[in-house]
């Protein structure tokens, strides 16, 4: 995918510039709007343009069409979660466990995306074999994807297989919660709609990750 059409970030933008910004932020708009009000069906190359009242050329123009629009979305809307919660711990403090900085991410970013529907829909339109977004989809995955394999390299959180094996298994289940709280307000009687029952949840997978880590350090010497 060619990378969309920026200009230097040490200088001001031109006219020009401002005006490709701001019709990059209003197809990313139109995108999000249509999904929000029609559903996942209703997007498309022309329906897009439409609705952000601009030709279809310029999706092809900044966006290396529809497939970077979707991708461009996904990347604003961190629904892969947000590097900086993970690099922006480690920094401030080297001292910070990275497992732990790893485990509080997956928490906060399923929660974020608890309160992104537009979202929610997709990633369950996805997940059911929908093929319309899927390749823009993935290119944002594989972009986030490839920001924390430094964090992998340089903190050493894989090194261990029971713990990589804890973290994914967390990760797939906070975000089932999260799409499940899209048409579900319980999950074995724990509320997924309200704040408190979504935090006690969170809690739980919280309490039996740490268990399971310190029982691996236990077993392991």
């Amino acid at each position: 995918m060619a990378p969309l059409d920026q200009e230097s970030d040490d200088k001001p933008l031109s006219k020009a510039g401002h005006k490709r910004e701001a019709t990059k932020a209003a197809l990313i708009e139109a995108f999000e709007s249509l999904i929000a009000e029609e559903g996942v069906a209703a997007v498309g190359v022309n329906a897009v343009a439409k609705r952000a009242g601009v030709g279809k050329p310029l999706i092809y123009k900044y966006f290396d069409g529809f497939d970077g629009l979707v991708a461009a979305w996904a990347s604003q809307s961190k629904i892969w979660g947000d590097d900086d919660d993970i690099f922006a711990p480690l920094s401030q403090n080297p001292s910070a466990d990275p497992i732990a900085v790893m485990r509080d991410t997956l928490v906060k970013s399923s929660t974020e995306l608890r309160e992104k529907p537009v979202a929610l829909q997709i990633m369950a339109h996805a997940l059911l074999g929908g093929s319309e977004l899927t390749a823009g989809l993935e290119a944002a995955k594989q972009e986030s994807g490839n920001h924390h394999d430094a964090l992998y390299e340089q903190g050493g959180v894989f090194d261990d297989p029971d713990t990589s094996a804890l973290l994914l298994v967390m990760y797939a289940a906070s975000r089932y919660l999260a799409l499940r709280s899209l048409s579900q307000s319980n999950f074995n009687g724990v509320p997924l709609d309200t704040p408190d029952g979504w935090s006690a949840m969170m809690d739980m997978m919280t309490t039996v990750f740490d268990n399971a880590v310190h029982g691996a350090k236990v077993k392991n010497g």
